[in-house]
């Protein structure tokens, strides 16, 4: 997921105060202006210690080229609009949004690190016509002032098991966000609560605790499912709504044909990519996503109906671990 950066332009006279008339709107003058976005490209001699705690990288440690996305053609913002100020515009996420980003290889993971707001600059330029068909540029850049951070992570969609054999027609198939890291013992840029209760038994991978798909972190698709082993047709629940990392409600199920049946399920669009990832391609989904294999009935009711149940004694008291 991209960083955004939220930058307020001002346009100042030639004594420094503010312009009160360049502003949107038929009594007033507001001229075109591009927005450049800068951000300081990776630097060998910049690299932090990954295992110093306190102090880890604050740059991509495979130095992978910085993506942009700004103005670079000029236009009317809208100065002064709502809640602003004569002569300012505030470039927000849901106006002409300024982000940054790093290129992104599927099979490629990569620990936290930090981009300090220093780092970034933006510049702006616009164009006046001048005398006998002449044209004036006026130009203007400003960092970051506020001291704060762009954290940026490392995700991939997962299901709780690669593979589901399953004793029955249906299958509980929890689908997770998980975030890289090999920071030893923690991972400092993770927040207090991923550290403490994001663990997993997965060398390196954490739970996102903090994604949700309604706020924007990231969308997970499910394809229909597709009989490779066996013939038959499924269902499963495409939409994925993680909440604080996870959701635990995705059911596949085998709807009709002979048993035993194998399925592959698979990402599709609109998937984000940043939740991709692939340890065989740099570019490619996961294919599959996870697999699942309907057997038939269980010898013994309750027992592996969801895939899930690794034991159950006398009183009838289930044991249930997810492989997250």
């Amino acid at each position: 997921m991209s960083a955004h950066v939220l930058a307020t332009i001002s346009a100042k006279n030639s004594q420094g105060a503010i312009t009160q008339n360049f502003r949107e709107g038929a009594r007033f003058y507001e001229n075109n202006v591009s927005v450049d976005l800068n951000v300081t490209d990776w630097n060998t001699t910049l690299i932090q210690e990954l295992s110093d705690e306190t102090n880890s990288a604050n740059r991509h440690e495979y130095g992978n080229s910085i993506l942009v996305k700004d103005i670079p053609n000029e236009t009317l913002l809208g100065f002064g609009g709502a809640d602003e100020a004569n002569g300012t515009h505030t470039i927000t996420y849901e106006s002409q949004r300024l982000l940054f980003n790093y290129k992104r290889n599927n099979n490629q993971p990569v620990n936290p690190f930090s981009v300090p707001v220093s780092d970034i600059n933006i510049s702006v330029a616009s164009t006046y016509p001048g005398e006998n068909g002449t044209q004036k540029i006026v130009t203007g850049s400003g960092v970051g002032g506020v001291e704060s951070n762009a954290i940026f992570l490392f995700g991939r969609a997962k299901a709780s098991q690669d593979f589901y054999d399953v004793e029955g027609t249906v299958a509980k198939t929890p689908i997770t966000v998980q975030v890289y890291c090999k920071v030893f013992p923690t991972c400092p840029l993770f927040p207090d609560t991923i550290q403490v209760g994001g663990q997993t038994d997965l060398s390196h991978w954490w739970l996102s605790l903090y994604h949700n798909t309604g706020s924007r972190d990231g969308n997970i698709t499910l394809q229909d499912p597709v009989a490779i082993l066996g013939d038959g047709t499924a269902s499963v629940d495409n939409d994925v709504n993680i909440v604080n990392g996870v959701d635990d409600t995705i059911w596949v199920t085998h709807q009709s044909g002979a048993l035993p049946v194998t399925y592959d399920i698979n990402l599709t669009a609109p998937t984000d990519s940043w939740l991709i990832y692939n340890a065989g391609s740099p570019t490619a989904d996961p294919d599959p996503f996870y697999k699942v294999r309907f057997t038939g009935d269980a010898g013994w009711a309750g027992v592996g109906a969801t895939g899930h149940v690794l034991d159950i004694n006398a009183s009838g008291t289930e044991t249930k671990r997810l492989n997250w």
